[in-house]
C-alpha cells in the first residue's frame, strides 16, 4: 500500500499543476486500511523522509499504527501476515510520533476495540516524543464505516472537520 501511495504522490506532484492543483498542497487521507497505507507512507522507514517533503499533511481515520502490539485476528493476519519478526518493520507508530508533517488522527466512538487501542497508543507515543497531543478527533456517534460514507451528504459531520484541518495547514503552507 505504501508503495502504491508513493507512486500516486509522485504522479500528483508531477501533474497537479496541469490539472489546476498545487503540488505543494497535497493532503493524503485514508480510512481504516487506507489509513494504515497512509500511516505506512508517512511514518514508515521507507518513505517517511519523502512524505515529509512531498505532502502538506495527512489524515488517518481509524488507522492501525503499532503492528507489534496489535491483536492479530484473521483480518489482521491476512493483511500483515503471521510472522512476528515482520511486525516492527510494518509499524508506523515511531515515524508518526516523530514526523513534523501536520497529521490529523481520528477514531470513531463505535470503532471496534482494536482501533480504540491503536488510537490510544498513537496519542501516547506522540505525546511521549513531542510532548503534546497530535491533532486528534473522536468522532462522536460514528462507527467504523459511517464517517467516510457521510462526507458530502446532508448528515455530514466529518467533512467539515477534515476541511478545517486541511484549510489550516494549507493556510500555514501559503504563509511559509
Amino acid at each position: 500500500g505504501s508503495e502504491d501511495i508513493a507512486a500516486a504522490i509522485d504522479w500528483l506532484r508531477a501533474h497537479a499543476a496541469g490539472h489546476g492543483g498545487d503540488p505543494a498542497k497535497i493532503v493524503l487521507v485514508g480510512q481504516s486500511a487506507g489509513a494504515a497505507h497512509v500511516a505506512g507512507y508517512v511514518g514508515g522507514a521507507k518513505f517517511a523522509d519523502i512524505a515529509a517533503g512531498a505532502l502538506a499533511g495527512a489524515i488517518m481515520l481509524s488507522g492501525l499504527y503499532d503492528i507489534v502490539n496489535l491483536v492479530h485476528g484473521p483480518y489482521e493476519t491476512a493483511y500483515f501476515g503471521s510472522d512476528p519478526a515482520q511486525f516492527e518493520r510494518q509499524s508506523s507508530i515511531e515515524g508518526l510520533a516523530r514526523t513534523t508533517l501536520p497529521c490529523l488522527f481520528t477514531v470513531a466512538e463505535y470503532d471496534p476495540e482494536l482501533f480504540q487501542r491503536q488510537a490510544a497508543l498513537m496519542i501516547a507515543r506522540r505525546v511521549a516524543v513531542q510532548g503534546k497531543w497530535p491533532a486528534f478527533v473522536r468522532l462522536e456517534g460514528q462507527n467504523h464505516i459511517t464517517p467516510v460514507h457521510q462526507i458530502g451528504s446532508s448528515a455530514d459531520e466529518v467533512g467539515p472537520i477534515l476541511a478545517r484541518f486541511i484549510q489550516a495547514i494549507i493556510k500555514d503552507k501559503t504563509n511559509d
